[in-house]
């Protein structure tokens, strides 16, 4: 669980390094480039050149613009279940699940790749991305995790002998 936490952890510090960053340039500087008043106090700018700049800034100002709106975004996207599950990073009490490895887990050989796969327990089922090593299908597993972001670590596992034979 704490390379999970570690993973969220950097994402969120470059989150908010992120997002002070386009607070900075949309509410503080006004812009991704100099304003017409900067470009018309420079003198070793002739008019014909602060006329080019202003028409470069116009054509590349609003893409910017809209590109670090949409990443901005998507970011919030990413980042609001972490803040949702912030009460159990911060105290250290992840909910447990335990059941049955219900789906068939298509094993890659990066170990940095978490798989998703369902635990069931009978009467409910749980949907989870977690490291899942020598598990797969059939196998019983508990697993802790952290429900909004569906990603959690096995903490414990029976395998089943069939599995292996």
């Amino acid at each position: 669980m704490q390379k999970i936490i570690a993973e969220f952890g950097i994402f969120m510090l470059v989150f908010v390094l992120w997002f002070a960053g386009v607070v900075y340039i949309v509410i503080i500087r006004k812009g991704i480039f100099p304003s017409k008043q900067e470009y018309l106090s420079r003198e070793d700018l002739s008019k014909e050149q602060i006329n080019t700049c202003l028409k470069i800034k116009k054509y590349f100002e609003i893409p910017f613009m809209i590109i670090i709106t949409v990443i901005l975004i998507l970011g919030m996207a990413i980042a609001f279940p972490i803040f949702q599950d912030a009460k159990y990073i911060l105290s250290g009490n992840y909910p447990q699940f335990s059941g049955e490895i219900q789906t068939t887990i298509n094993k890659t050989d990066k170990r940095t790749r978490r798989d998703r796969f369902i635990i069931s327990n009978g009467e409910t089922q749980l949907e989870i991305s977690a490291y899942t090593h020598e598990y797969d299908k059939g196998d019983y597993v508990t697993v802790q995790y952290l429900p909004h972001c569906e990603t959690g670590t096995i903490i414990y596992g029976e395998n089943k002998k069939e599995n292996y034979e």
